[in-house]
């Protein structure tokens, strides 16, 4: 049969599509502007260009994320935002499409039929599951078919994903209901403390890129432009990484708590395993300065980390595209 296979990340943060012989051909920001009259939705802006309306619309015109902490929150949205994204990664649009959609480990069997029905409604006429973290795992280039167990963590926007994985399964795995999100608000609030100055939630999150940091002492700063809370005028002014560190230390403390509970439940053989093997770090929060240093501190264990995180899971979508019987174990065990 003739069809278009593809590899879909729909993240809370971020959207990837990755085509079988075609590489990345979408990444854009998972959001959706719309105008609504009555039950009818309109569909404005999606993605990237749906990310600079935030924060300057009229009432007329709302900005969203149809995803949240890696399920579904709003089908219908979803149902847009897809589809949209579907005719902007395939333009010619004329096969049949076989899609295996990279999901959160862990999802309940009415949050999966909420993607079956997005596939459905999608026109995609096969689609598969697997966990985005197994995606992940062996887009690091490790071998996740032997019996040695390997610990990865995957920070998204809403939440991060820690999973030990042997033989293509995962064995243990937890949800933490973290995300890069909670530091961009945290970094919004230590602004308007410190400068009385307000600025967008895309200005606080490239604020957490630039100049993100476990290094206390850490002197890199950045210059940023809100408004003064007080004259509602234009203010500029700059920030030092050194300064937001206690928003970045609670943070990752936090998830190494998670990493801990993990760890705890393991076999000793496991444990000996990942003390060998060490612990990827992949996702976009995961590319913050010192983080490898900070994380082996606290872990004890030899710690892995990326050039670019975010763009691991497309990684071993590549992998993946051209391992069918791997890719098959993979959907087996999980």
């Amino acid at each position: 049969m003739n069809y278009t296979e593809i590899f879909i990340k729909l993240g809370d943060g971020q959207t990837c599509i990755y085509k079988k012989g075609g590489g990345l051909v979408l990444k854009e920001a998972s959001l959706i502007a719309f105008s609504k009259k009555g039950k009818r939705i309109t569909t404005i802006e999606v993605g990237d260009s749906a990310k600079e309306l935030l924060g300057k619309t009229d009432g007329s015109i709302w900005v969203e994320a149809p995803f949240k902490n890696g399920v579904i929150k709003d089908l219908e949205l979803a149902k847009l935002l897809l589809s949209k994204f579907l005719s902007l990664a395939l333009p010619d649009g004329k096969r049949k499409i076989k899609a295996t959609f990279l999901v959160n480990c862990g999802l309940k069997a009415e949050e999966k039929r909420d993607y079956e029905l997005l596939a459905i409604s999608t026109g995609i006429y096969s689609y598969s599951f697997i966990p985005n973290i197994m995606a992940c795992l062996v887009g690091t280039g490790t071998n996740v078919e032997d019996v040695s167990g390997k610990m990865i963590i995957d920070f998204g926007t809403d939440c991060t994903e820690v999973a030990v994985v042997s033989k293509c399964g995962i064995v243990n795995g937890y949800s933490i209901e973290l995300g890069g999100s909670i530091i961009d608000n945290a970094i919004s609030s230590s602004i308007f403390e410190t400068f009385n100055i307000v600025i967008s939630d895309v200005n606080a999150e490239k604020i957490k890129k630039e100049i993100g940091s476990l290094h206390n002492n850490d002197v890199a700063n950045v210059t940023f432009t809100g408004y003064d809370a007080l004259t509602r005028l234009a203010k500029e002014n700059t920030v030092f990484a050194r300064d937001l560190y206690q928003i970045f230390d609670v943070f990752y403390e936090k998830i190494i708590d998670g990493i801990e509970i993990v760890l705890n439940q393991l076999s000793a053989d496991l444990l000996n395993d990942i003390a060998k093997n060490g612990i990827y770090l992949c996702g976009g929060n995961s590319n913050v300065t010192g983080i490898e240093s900070y994380f082996k501190k606290r872990l004890n264990v030899p710690i892995i980390t990326f050039e670019q995180p975010e763009l691991v899971c497309m990684e071993g979508a590549k992998i993946l595209s051209t391992n069918a019987k791997l890719l098959q174990k993979i959907v087996t065990n999980n």
